[in-house]
Parts: structure tokens; sequence; C-alpha cells
């Protein structure tokens, strides 16, 4: 009879533990991805620092199995990296101005190496984190994204809603 318990008990923790992880990746998950942003929103209020939040979108081409080796090559350790939906990813990047934001979207594109890939991202000052939701974020930034991608170019979105003048040059 513990045998049969012990199956149940390992069973439960293995879907504990897949519930907020994307198999085919080892990446978190959307779900996990929010929980993470809530958790970086609130450090970032702490210390007083910005943070951007990123969706790319690897292109037809990208193989999905290479996502968490590509993009975690393209990001710092310490950057929260989630698999969002079956070509996207998410970023949040802790202490990354709108300006720095710039770049580490133009290396997250350039690290996909594939034709039509695209980031969006939400630059988020550190007098606005305070008050930021990490839903309306992550949805700026999937507006972003998918300006990007209407574009047929390929490319580099940010959100309108990002406090840096000098990503908007119009």
């Amino acid at each position: 009879m513990a045998s049969s318990e012990d199956g149940v008990l390992r069973l439960a923790a293995r879907l504990a533990r897949c519930a907020g992880w994307d198999e085919a990746t080892g990446l978190p998950n959307l779900r996990q991805f929010l929980a993470e942003l809530d958790r970086e929103l609130a450090r970032a209020v702490r210390r007083g620092e910005p943070l951007a939040v990123f969706v790319g979108d690897g292109g037809s081409g990208f193989p999905i199995e290479q996502l968490a080796t590509v993009v975690r090559s393209a990001t710092r350790r310490e950057d929260v990296v989630a698999r969002l939906g079956k070509r996207r990813v998410g970023v949040v990047a802790a202490a990354c101005d709108a300006f720095d934001a710039r770049e580490v979207a133009a290396r997250l594109r350039d690290s996909f190496k594939a034709p039509g890939a695209c980031v969006g991202f939400r630059a988020v000052a550190a007098s606005e984190a305070r008050i930021a939701d990490a839903v309306r974020l992550l949805g700026e930034a999937v507006a972003a994204l998918d300006r990007a991608v209407a574009s047929g170019r390929g490319g580099i979105e940010p959100s309108p809603g990002d406090p840096d003048p000098r990503l908007h040059p119009n």
C-alpha cells in the first residue's frame, strides 16, 4: 500500500512542478512568468530601480527546442525568462531603464537568427513601478510585439507608454 501512496505523492509533486513550467523548453510558463514579474515589480519598488519587460517572437523558422538556450545567451543570468506561447518568449530584466532596454531588445531579436524575428518591450521607470500591474505591463509589451510583427519587417518596438522620449523619434 505504501508504494501506491508513494507513487501518488510523486505524481502530485511532478504535476505541481509542471504547473509552472513548459516541458518542451524547461522554461517557466505564462503563469510562473506573471508571478515572477509581480515579484520583480515589488523588488524594483523596494530598491528604487527601473525594470523592463520583453516579449520576443522567433519567427516562423525558429526551432522551439532551442528557445531556452538562445534566449539565455542574450540575457543576464538574473533575468527572468519564460515561454509565453508557441514561438513567444518573455523576459523581465531588473535594473534596466528604457534606454538599456533598446539594447537588450536588439540582442534578444538578434539571438533568434531567423527572418521575421521581432521583440516588443515595455520599460518601467522606478517612479512608475509602485503603481505598475504585471498583467498590464505584459499586455503592453505584447501589443508592441504585435505592432512589430504587423510591420512585416521584423524588428524592435517599444511600448508607447515607455518613459524615455529617445525611444519614440516621431
